[in-house]
Parts: C-alpha cells; structure tokens; sequence
C-alpha cells in the first residue's frame, strides 16, 4: 500500500468477475514468485470501486481467502473491504486473538493465495 510491488508468475496471474446489477463476484487464483521492496498493507486491486460509506459499516464486505507458502504465523485469513475501496486487503487473526491486516513482513517473496466473494458498487 506505501510503496513496491510484488511479481505475479506462473500460471496464477489473474482473477474474474461478474457484475450483476450493484453486485460484484470476484473470484481468482494469484501465485506471488518475487518483490521489489514492497512497504505497507498487502492489497489486492478490485476491478470497481466499492460502495461509498454507508451507516453503521453496512459497507464492509469479507471474502474467503486461502493464503499458503507464505512463510509466516498467519491463520484464520479473510479479504476486508469497507467502502469507498477499489481494493481489498488481507486481514488474519494474530496469536492474541486481535484481527491484523496483513503488511510485506507477513509474506516471504514466493506465496499463492486463492480468494472469493463478493461486494456492493
């Protein structure tokens, strides 16, 4: 999110959606196999923005997400989004219990995560 990037590779590179009516489905499965010197929250680009802000946070929307060969401590993944996003980012559960969002020292440089779900425009 601050700054860098991380490369895409393999036969893993894209994702699809579809957009029906103010619903979107997002569905994808994305290999990760180098950085450069990537900086903040992890993030994945959506294909439209989100909802603006509603009441009471009725604009957040989870995704399933499986996240594997990262190399870290991470469990109980889920992709967050809360409007106005045009992305969404990928929150775990820490050893204490407290949601995290995910940053560039959760990950190694190689890692594959498949994802899910949908939301509001």
């Amino acid at each position: 999110s601050t700054s860098g990037s991380l490369t895409t590779g393999g036969g893993e590179t894209t994702a699809a959606y579809t957009k029906i009516g103010r619903l979107v489905f997002i569905q994808g499965q994305i290999k990760v196999v180098g950085e450069s010197s990537p900086n903040g929250q992890l993030r994945i680009s959506l294909p439209l923005t989100t909802t603006a802000a509603l009441t009471e946070t009725s604009d957040a929307s989870l995704m399933t997400l499986e996240i594997q060969g990262h190399g870290g401590t991470i469990t109980q993944v889920v992709g967050f989004t809360q409007g106005p996003e045009a992305y969404f980012r990928i929150l775990y559960v820490d050893d204490s219990g407290s949601g995290t969002m995910a940053s560039h020292s959760s990950v190694d440089t190689s890692f594959w995560f498949a994802f899910s779900g949908f939301f509001v425009t």
